[in-house]
């Protein structure tokens, strides 16, 4: 997953955030579970394939095309209909977890030698590679990028396969720029040159998300131990600009940056844009985020209490609504994730619903 060296940036002590760096502006007081004020939430539950036990919904594009996986299969829904995809030979279970406006799907399949990456373009099957691989982002114009467990990062554009120069590739922009982790440093690739960003005064960094613009997003340790989000111009290059204290996830178009920070002796979700990192808070514990919108809505899974239960949330009002709750009707689960949102109010995720099996869920966000 995405997530996995961000989870690291963003266990940061709780002494880190005593001191906010000079180059931004305080932080404003979080706040901690929000009501959903003038919205309307309504919960779908999006079934399984015939005599499968789960599903999950991992992303959705502006048309609404939902992709997951459920009985060990990755799937497509669309139109209401829950559509099988076609699996790599010899496959135990895949998953689809990304897709396009264009319709492109990429994902991966448990295999005999590990994980292995797959895309579908027009309904047709590509396998990427015949080694175990780990896809990690897709772009608007259909570069995949990934990684190679204990080898390096790739770049596949749906004909050609890139070897990047690099031990994992995190993100991509539709330019086919690649932002990532080389070594001990985050790296920026732009399909010639390598470039090792600048850590933050300590030894580990790494970059998680680039966009169109070149912005490039991270987490890096300072000097001093903690560990800040920082922003990276490529075309300027330099030092990047520390945004605070956490670890930076995700950039949009419009620049806005989202990721976690420490809090309350927890994390919350921040967002940042010009120069301002704003707390969202978090829904009672600590905080992971799986996806920002075009639009600027965060998503992603919040702790609810101390045994470890979670729920998935989604921004509004300067704070996290928890969908569980705020759902009509409520989940009745302890244990949710919101994985990816669109611009018309669609939120995908699963969810234990009445504590029986994970269910891929569909909640509607309507502004009354």
């Amino acid at each position: 997953m995405k997530r996995s060296v961000l989870m690291f940036l963003a266990g940061f002590s709780l002494a880190a955030c005593a001191e906010q760096p000079e180059t931004t502006s305080p932080i404003p007081p979080p706040q901690f579970g929000v009501k959903p004020g003038n919205l309307t939430i309504t919960m779908t539950n999006l079934g399984t394939l015939p005599g499968a036990p789960s599903s999950e919904a991992l992303d959705i594009n502006e048309s609404g095309v939902i992709v997951g996986s459920s009985g060990g299969m990755g799937v497509r829904w669309q139109g209401g209909s829950m559509i099988p995809l076609p699996q790599l030979p010899g496959a135990t279970s895949c998953r689809a977890e990304f897709i396009n406006n264009a319709g492109v799907i990429a994902g991966k399949c448990a295999t005999s030698i590990g994980f292995r990456t797959f895309m579908w373009i027009n309904s047709a099957l590509i396998d990427i590679m015949p080694t175990a691989s780990v896809p990690t982002a897709l772009s608007e114009t259909g570069f995949l990028v990934g990684f190679v467990p204990g080898g390096s990062a790739f770049r596949f554009d749906g004909v050609q396969l890139d070897v990047v120069p690099g031990d994992r590739a995190d993100g991509v922009n539709s330019l086919g720029e690649v932002v990532g982790s080389a070594g001990t440093q985050g790296f920026f690739w732009d399909g010639v040159t390598l470039t090792l960003i600048p850590t933050l005064g300590g030894f580990l960094a790494s970059a998680t998300d680039v966009n169109d613009a070149h912005q490039v997003v991270g987490g890096s340790l300072t000097a001093q131990g903690a560990s800040d989000a920082f922003l990276w111009d490529a075309l300027v290059g330099g030092v990047p600009k520390s945004l605070g204290p956490g670890g930076a996830r995700f950039i949009n178009e419009a620049g806005q940056v989202a990721g976690a920070t420490n809090c309350a002796k927890s994390s919350c979700v921040f967002v940042w844009q010009g120069k301002i990192m704003k707390s969202l808070g978090n829904i009672g514990g600590p905080v992971f985020v799986h996806g920002l919108g075009e639009d600027g809505t965060i998503v992603g899974t919040g702790g609810i209490n101390v045994d470890g239960d979670e729920h998935a949330f989604v921004s509004y009002n300067n704070g996290l609504i928890d969908l569980d709750i705020a759902g009509s009707p409520p989940t009745g689960s302890l244990s949710s994730e919101a994985r990816a949102s669109n611009t018309t109010g669609s939120v995908v995720g699963s969810a234990r619903i009445g504590g029986g099996a994970s269910r891929a869920v569909l909640w509607t966000v309507i502004k009354k």
